[in-house]
């Protein structure tokens, strides 16, 4: 299974974060292959 991960919010101690990070490793533990991307690397409006 392939998976792309990311939160929701740019703030870097956010709660989306903390989850985004929890589900990609959980993900990996069973095999996915996760891309996990961080919004605030990309020139958009947020």
């Amino acid at each position: 299974m392939k998976l792309l991960v990311f939160a929701g919010s740019t703030r870097l101690q956010s709660h989306n974060r903390k989850l985004a990070n929890n589900a990609a490793a959980l993900a990996r533990a069973t095999g996915a292959e996760v891309t996990h991307i961080e919004l605030s690397d990309y020139d958009i409006p947020m």
